[in-house]
C-alpha cells in the first residue's frame, strides 16, 4: 500500500483547532464585557408600554438579535434608541445577511473593526445607514476576484 493512500489533509491541525477555540472563547468574553447587555426586563424597564410579547415580535421580524447568557437572551444595548425601540438600521443589516449570520456571528460582524467603515466597527456605525449598508452587502458577497 502506498503511504498516499492514508494521506490526511488536516493531520496535525487538531492543536490549531484548539488554540483557535481558546481566542474564540477570549473573544467572546472580550465582546461581553465590551458592550452593555440587556434582558428582556431591562428594555421593559427602560420603556414600561414596551411587552414582553413586543420584544418577541421584533425578534421573529428581524429587527434585533441577541445571545444566549447564564440562560437568559440578552440584547445589545447598541441595537436599540433611548426609547428601548431597535433602530432600524440593524434590521436592514440583517435582512441583508438573512439569517446567514446568527448568534455570535452576527455580533462579532458588529464588534469587529471594518476596514469598508474607514476601520470602525459597525455598532459604532448605525446611525450612518448608507455606510452600514454598504459594508454589510460587501461581506455578504465575499471576496471578489477580477
Amino acid at each position: 500500500m502506498d503511504k498516499s493512500d492514508n494521506f490526511d489533509i488536516f493531520h496535525g491541525l487538531e492543536k490549531y483547532r484548539e488554540r483557535n477555540a481558546v481566542r474564540v472563547e477570549k473573544l467572546k468574553e472580550i465582546i461581553l464585557k465590551d458592550s452593555v447587555w440587556l434582558t428582556e426586563e431591562d428594555l421593559i424597564h427602560r420603556n414600561n408600554q414596551l411587552t414582553k410579547k413586543e420584544i418577541d415580535i421584533w425578534n421573529h421580524e428581524n429587527k434585533i438579535f441577541g445571545l444566549e447568557k447564564d440562560g437568559l437572551i440578552v440584547f445589545p444595548e447598541y441595537i436599540f434608541d433611548e426609547n428601548a425601540h431597535p433602530i432600524a438600521s440593524v434590521k436592514k443589516v440583517l435582512d441583508i445577511f438573512d439569517n446567514e449570520k446568527k448568534d455570535w456571528n452576527i455580533v462579532f460582524w458588529f464588534e469587529s473593526l471594518n476596514s469598508w467603515l474607514g476601520n470602525i466597527k459597525p455598532k459604532d456605525a448605525l446611525r450612518e445607514e448608507d455606510k452600514l449598508i454598504f459594508a454589510a452587502t460587501r461581506e455578504k458577497e465575499g471576496v471578489l476576484h477580477g
